[in-house]
This record gives C-alpha cells, sequence and structure tokens, in this order.
C-alpha cells in the first residue's frame, strides 16, 4: 500500500463526500495521480463507515464538502429540465437521421414525460367541490384506467 499524501487523502474525502463510490475513487486515484491505493484506504477516509480512527479534519471536509453539494445540486446540468430536453432534441434528430424509429419514439416519450412532470414528487389534488361542478370518478378495470366525469 503506498503511503498516501494529503493531496491524495483530500481527494479521497472529496470525492467520497458527492457520493462516488470507493471503487470509483480508486480509479480516478490511479488516473489523476498515477497511484494504486486499495478500496481499504478509499474507506479508510469515509466518516459514512463509523472509522473511529479517522482524523477530525477530514471528517469535518467530508460534512463541509457534503453540504456544499448537496444545497448546489442545481448546479449539476443535468439536474436542469431544458437541460435535458435539449439533449433529448438531440437524441431525436440523430436517430430520426439514422432512420432508429423506435429510439425516436422513446425519446418523445421520454420528453413528454418530462414536460409533464411524471418525474416529480408533485401531484395535483383537486377537490370534489370544483366551481364547475364536475367530479371525475378513476375506475380500474382489468385491461385500462378509465376516466368517468360527472359520476
Amino acid at each position: 500500500m503506498p503511503a498516501l499524501r494529503s493531496v491524495h487523502k483530500v481527494a479521497i474525502v472529496e470525492a467520497l463526500a458527492v457520493f462516488q463510490t470507493p471503487t470509483e475513487v480508486r480509479g480516478s486515484l490511479r488516473e489523476r495521480f498515477a497511484i494504486d491505493v486499495s478500496l481499504r484506504q478509499v474507506v479508510y477516509y469515509d466518516p459514512t463507515s463509523k472509522n473511529p480512527d479517522l482524523a477530525k479534519e477530514w471528517a469535518e471536509l467530508h460534512a463541509t464538502i457534503r453540504e456544499r453539494f448537496l444545497k448546489n445540486i442545481g448546479e449539476i446540468p443535468i439536474a436542469n429540465q431544458a437541460v435535458r430536453l435539449r439533449a433529448l432534441n438531440h437524441v431525436v434528430a440523430k436517430a430520426s437521421a439514422a432512420e432508429n424509429y423506435p429510439l425516436v419514439c422513446q425519446a418523445l416519450e421520454q420528453a413528454a414525460k418530462e414536460l409533464g412532470g411524471i418525474f416529480t414528487n408533485r401531484r395535483d389534488v383537486t377537490s370534489d367541490n370544483s366551481p364547475l361542478g364536475i367530479t371525475f370518478k378513476i375506475e380500474k378495470t382489468q385491461s385500462h384506467v378509465g376516466i368517468n366525469a360527472g359520476d
């Protein structure tokens, strides 16, 4: 096991704080620093692994980076709906040019789900006391879900 310098330890703690797996951290250390570390060395610097020997400075650095990462999740491009829709538009264009119509259909369906809010936890709930006096009853049948208005 190679001795880790401070720069290596910081890289490990930063990567773990942003939810990279120990295996991913190990690979990035190999790429960035040309060092081969064991998974045990990586896990040692993970405060979530309940390591009683971990120095307080590494636990504090992990907590600071994790907090900042979770607060700034909106800075990740794919977290923005417009970015996802642009990527789906690119997929549709490329798939159409390649005459890959099943992929075109999948991408269009994905875009519709994005715009319809299917990937959010937000649900619109309406009351039976609607201003128009219309109520909806949802019935599940064997082959489909039917919506009957006015029942």
